[in-house]
């Protein structure tokens, strides 16, 4: 069944979550981490699947012979942090969105990060309204992604959204 939703939505968090249980305990964790891998990397870490993937994905990379993965920091508000902000006013709000992206960026200059991060960056600004900032961040990511066609991509989606580029 597991498979089948797969085979129909095969962005089912839950459904990759189960599926790659099932192979973890079949002494399969290769497939197990090629199912967790995107969840963990791309999923909210709230959710459950995400969470129960991320406590296990370390051991079924290891096993699977991936020697040097790492679980990827968790970024982004959490739930809490999405329903303290219902409560505060528009000012604080922006002031509390405005050091989100402040952390995003400093971290990115200073331990550098995968491109989904760097797109997230890149909207923000855009979102903010500090397209110099956008154009900028823009640039340095297609300097520190040049050859890798997805990150390209997954940039260039950003910076349409951020209105830098048609």
């Amino acid at each position: 069944v597991t498979r089948a939703l797969l085979d129909m939505d095969a962005a089912n968090v839950g459904g990759r979550y189960y599926l790659g249980a099932l192979y973890f305990q079949t002494d399969r964790p290769d497939i197990a981490f090629q199912l967790w891998q995107p969840i963990v990397e791309n999923g909210t870490p709230d959710d459950f699947h995400v969470s129960a993937a991320r406590g296990q994905i370390q051991e079924a990379a290891f096993l699977a012979g991936v020697n040097d993965y790492a679980v990827p920091d968790v970024t982004g508000p959490t739930a809490a942090d999405i329903a303290n902000a219902q409560d505060m006013t528009p000012e604080e709000r922006m002031e509390m969105i405005g050091g989100m992206v402040a952390g995003l960026s400093a971290k990115l200059a200073n331990e550098g990060g995968p491109p989904k991060d760097w797109a997230r960056l890149i909207t923000s600004y855009g979102v903010l309204g500090q397209t110099d900032a956008a154009a900028q961040i823009w640039e340095e990511a297609q300097q520190v992604f040049a050859g890798e066609e997805q990150a390209i991509a997954t940039l260039t989606q950003a910076a349409r959204s951020a209105g830098l580029i048609q």
